[in-house]
């Protein structure tokens, strides 16, 4: 880029040109100062303005890895930045399979007796609700009405079949009427956890690729390539919050509907251990923000190593200009003559 005019030597030149300006009394015209390096200012951003006008016009400069090879947009060449990039598509590949697996097994909140997932309740009891007077949090409004085959079904149809069985009598109400009301959005909070997963997925699945091709096939307009890190870097940060902000809001959507609470019962009356959480949550977070850290390093090693020369070519470069620097007793000679 060609070098702008100094800002500093045009408010000179002004101030001078002025200073010979002076009215009788000796006092410099203020107005015309301002006026001056207003012209100054307009003269400099217009300059600006060209020189960006021209640098975007202009074809992009040739750009080379570490080992000396032109960068064209097709893949690498170098076979240690393709070895990691094989690594990690394994690891992603494992990784997503197991979060879209998770997505959809029910094995995200139970007990002994049921569990769920984001799309199905699995259990082998069916539920009775018992309306108390001294309802003190729930404890033994829920019990076992009988033991059934174990069977799968939606959780939209668990969720309708939960809402007859806990609804109140409008002719005698009783404390234990709050199942009704604090169940009614735990169905909203179940789907709003099945989009928060899969979108996680899914950008987890885009911007893990996008990150292994920003540096096995690298762009050959760095400015392009500068704002496809950019873009690659921010989805990157954000694709782990998914899981996170999910198990946050909804961690108690599933007792509310009675999934899990026979376990809790038992963790709080006698102290033992509680399975309410199971293994789907757990993985989905694991994986989400081991990818993060994976894909992250991978992008600033590889970039690192693509733009950084190697030693052997650095000092084959200076045996060549070495070599093409014409001796000094040559231009001795020649200027004598």
């Amino acid at each position: 880029m060609a070098s702008l005019v100094d800002f500093d030597e045009l408010v000179k030149k002004e101030q001078l040109k002025k200073m010979k300006e002076r009215d009788r009394s000796g006092a410099v015209d203020d107005t015309a100062m301002l006026v001056a390096l207003e012209k100054a200012r307009q003269r400099r951003n217009q300059k600006q303005k060209e020189l960006d006008e021209l640098e975007a016009k202009s074809p992009p400069k040739k750009r080379f890895d570490h080992m000396g090879n032109e960068i064209d947009g097709k893949f690498t060449k170098d076979k240690v930045v393709f070895r990691w990039a094989c690594v990690v598509l394994f690891w992603l590949t494992i990784s997503c399979s197991l979060q879209w697996a998770m997505l959809f097994i029910p094995q995200w909140r139970g007990d002994k007796f049921q569990h769920a997932g984001l799309f199905q309740v699995c259990g082998t009891v069916e539920l009775q609700f018992n309306p108390t007077f001294n309802d003190t949090g729930g404890a033994g409004n829920l019990t076992i009405k009988n033991t059934k085959p174990y069977s799968c079904q939606s959780v939209e149809e668990y969720f309708d079949k939960f809402q007859v069985l806990i609804a109140p009598d409008p002719n005698n109400p009783r404390p234990s009427d709050r199942w009704h009301t604090s169940s009614k959005d735990a169905l909203k909070g179940i789907l709003v956890s099945r989009w928060l997963e899969a979108i996680g997925t899914f950008l987890d699945m885009v911007f893990g690729l996008g990150s292994v091709l920003l540096i096995m096939r690298p762009h050959p307009d760095e400015r392009i390539e500068r704002r496809n890190v950019v873009w690659t870097v921010i989805g990157l940060v954000l694709v782990p919050w998914f899981p996170t902000i999910d198990i946050l809001i909804s961690f108690d959507y599933w007792e509310r509907i009675g999934v899990g609470y026979f376990e809790t019962l038992s963790y709080a009356g006698n102290g033992g251990f509680s399975n309410y959480t199971k293994i789907g949550p757990i993985l989905s977070l694991f994986t989400s923000w081991f990818d993060f850290g994976l894909e992250l390093w991978f992008l600033q090693w590889g970039l690192r190593r693509l733009f950084t020369t190697h030693p052997s070519v650095e000092a084959e470069r200076a045996a060549k200009a070495a070599k093409e620097e014409i001796p000094l007793e040559t231009v001795a000679s020649t200027s004598s003559a």
